[in-house]
């Protein structure tokens, strides 16, 4: 009977992910810790469904809310005070993948940033050495009419296997409540899933989903003014980002030594 209990754990089915894009994005929020026996499936239907719809999310896509169950696993004492409002972009580089791992997870031993806590080892996330890393940081953005809202969020990062190699995800959600310097508005909720998946020919293609709740005093802000805003952060973002990556790649070669990362090559 022994030898056919361990056939049994051993031919366990394999996990059945979503192929949906909005139903992916909060398979792989509520199972980012998983086992990459979990999580893995979502990262490669992710990848094969961007693979036919890049051109919308491209040009700028709405989300469906993240579910109740993917945000419990953040804040477990979630309760919804207004719908959250989600859009998606989606932006191709042309670096190693790591660059974009030591871009958002490595930290400057000789300059500290004070306002960030790092609860796990970045150097050896990005040399995908670990598997997962976070952080925790307090933000200040300044945006028209003279606003200022501060947060305090968690920052976590993950590898995950593709067809073409590790990709790495990363998750972002508040804290603390954020605030703001004006009376009028109120920011409730914030959440954030990025992913980068390693292309075929090189390079590697970042989507971003993003989904806020925002009041203008008592009154819901409009859908439409929101994906707005939320698009042509975005869009700020990720347009410049290939700069930042290119003075990254060059620094980690340069100045840390690493030999091993690919000239940049057009995907």
């Amino acid at each position: 009977m022994l030898p056919l209990l361990f056939l049994a754990v051993g031919c366990r089915p394999p996990v059945e992910a979503p192929s949906d894009f909005d139903a992916l994005n909060s398979y792989l929020y509520e199972h980012f810790k998983s086992d990459s026996e979990i999580l893995d499936p979502g990262t490669q239907n992710l990848d094969l469904w961007l693979a036919d719809n890049s051109e919308g999310v491209h040009e700028g896509y709405m989300v469906k809310n993240l579910t109740t169950s993917a945000i419990l696993t953040v804040i477990p004492d979630y309760e919804e005070d207004l719908a959250l409002v989600g859009v998606a972009l989606s932006r191709t580089y042309t670096n190693d993948i790591r660059v974009m791992a030591h871009y958002q997870f490595w930290e400057d031993l000789e300059n500290p940033d004070e306002k960030t806590q790092w609860l796990s080892d970045g150097d050896c996330f990005a040399r995908q050495e670990c598997e997962q890393v976070a952080y925790q940081r307090e933000a200040l953005t300044e945006f028209p009419l003279g606003i200022d809202v501060s947060t305090t969020f968690q920052s976590e990062g993950r590898w995950s296997e593709t067809a073409h190699g590790p990709a790495f995800l990363q998750r972002r959600y508040h804290i603390k409540p954020a605030e703001v310097s004006v009376s009028w508005l109120h920011l409730l909720d914030e959440f954030a899933l990025e992913t980068s998946l390693p292309l075929e020919e090189g390079g590697f293609r970042m989507t971003t989903s993003s989904w806020v709740s925002v009041k203008l005093g008592d009154l819901p802000t409009p859908q439409d003014v929101l994906m707005n805003l939320g698009l042509d952060t975005l869009r700020n973002h990720m347009d410049g980002l290939q700069g930042r990556l290119d003075s990254r790649q060059a620094k980690m070669i340069d100045e840390l030594g690493w030999t091993d990362l690919s000239p940049n090559e057009s995907p």
